[in-house]
């Protein structure tokens, strides 16, 4: 979904739902209906920009990526017996930008505000950390 709030306020906004399951397997039929691994149910994403005096521009929003599993043919930890999945998590992201000529625009992105630690990527045998905060500072020609 997409649209202007006011004149000046864009709003973007985008959700998913995954119902995935592995529907077919000669190797591990015990699995079939298992979720996929690292197919979130549910993610969400919004985006919004307002348009200030001097041509500056601000902008700022979310992600949410849902409850992940690790493996699809072995989604319970033989040990444990839990199910090998992570929680979700939520990412803030905000961006600055203004036009410094022409056909130039100076952008500056700072990602996951909050320096929220949380696990981007799961598989069996390990997990892959999200990145910390960072920030971008960039230039945008046109032509």
């Amino acid at each position: 979904m997409t649209g202007r709030l006011m004149d000046r306020w864009q709003l973007m906004a985008s959700y998913a739902f995954m119902d995935s399951a592995l529907v077919k397997s000669i190797a591990y039929p015990a699995a079939v209906g298992a979720q996929l691994a690292n197919v979130p149910r549910h993610s969400f994403s919004v985006w919004s920009t307002y348009d200030l005096p001097l041509r500056f521009q601000l902008g700022g929003g979310g992600q949410y990526v849902g409850l992940r599993t690790a493996s699809t043919t072995a989604p319970i930890d033989p040990v444990t017996g839990l199910v090998k999945a992570l929680p979700g998590y939520w990412v803030a992201n905000a961006m600055a930008k203004r036009p410094i000529g022409p056909h130039v625009e100076a952008q500056v992105n700072v990602n996951n505000l909050a320096d929220a630690y949380y696990f981007d990527q799961i598989h069996p045998a390990h997990i892959v950390p999200g990145p910390g905060r960072s920030a971008l500072l960039g230039l945008v020609f046109k032509f």
